[in-house]
């Protein structure tokens, strides 16, 4: 079939474009300078795509001039695959998934707002905030979790 934008999933925008030749597939985006790449099947053979990585505003720090990436609101496995998502800047990002399990984020934490409401975020907002935005910090799961197994 037609090889389009949807089977390269979330991370291929709007602001993407797809260019195809015989064996392989580029995506340029509009923003950014480096460049990433992520495999993809064409035709029964793997290949590489070179993306550029986005700048903008993390919507849950409100950083700007940050790495972003999508975040699904509810996570794909749980089903929202075509639902809501927002852009997070990493540290934003991985934050959430080192906190709490898909089960969490799915059943109550899928709004930005909620997010930001919840105690053990905004201790990590505040502390973010005050970070430059070249700043990509380890993050690791938290004790809770990693004792829980939540």
């Amino acid at each position: 079939g037609a090889l389009t934008s949807k089977n390269f999933g979330n991370e291929v925008t709007n602001k993407a474009n797809l260019h195809l030749t015989r064996q392989k597939a580029v995506i340029s985006v509009a923003a950014g300078d480096a460049t990433t790449e992520k495999n993809f099947i064409l035709k029964g053979r793997e290949h590489r795509v070179a993306k550029r990585k986005q700048s903008g505003t993390c919507e849950l720090c409100c950083r700007e001039e940050v790495e972003v990436t999508v975040h699904h609101l509810i996570p794909k496995e749980m089903g929202g695959t075509f639902m809501p998502t927002a852009i997070l800047c990493i540290p934003c990002h991985k934050q959430i998934h080192a906190l709490f399990t898909n089960e969490e984020l799915a059943a109550g934490l899928n709004t930005i707002d909620r997010l930001r409401s919840h105690p053990e975020l905004q201790k990590f907002l505040k502390w973010i905030k005050k970070q430059p935005s070249t700043r990509l910090p380890k993050i690791s799961k938290s004790n809770a979790r990693k004792r829980n197994k939540r």
